[in-house]
């Protein structure tokens, strides 16, 4: 009889156990990060305003990216 309870206990406590390391393997985290871009802007006929905003945002991205080392969702605001 002991041993029948023994088994049921080790069988639940060993579920148990596997279902908290599988919900911790499939967790994500979210997580802020900032990070800034510059470029500096030429005197070609593609060189404009918005092509520098777009190239920094871009190299601010990398940045962030290369900091965490996953992928980046992103949500930008000009500071200027």
């Amino acid at each position: 009889m002991f041993w029948q309870i023994f088994k049921q206990i080790s069988f639940t406590a060993i579920f148990v156990l596997c279902l908290m390391l599988n919900a911790m393997n499939v967790s994500a985290e979210s997580k802020t990060v900032e990070a800034d871009g510059e470029y500096t802007a030429g005197e070609g006929l593609e060189e404009n305003f918005s092509v520098a905003k777009e190239r920094a945002r871009l190299n601010a991205m990398r940045n962030a990216s290369e900091k965490v080392g996953v992928f980046v969702e992103s949500i930008s605001k000009a500071c200027w």
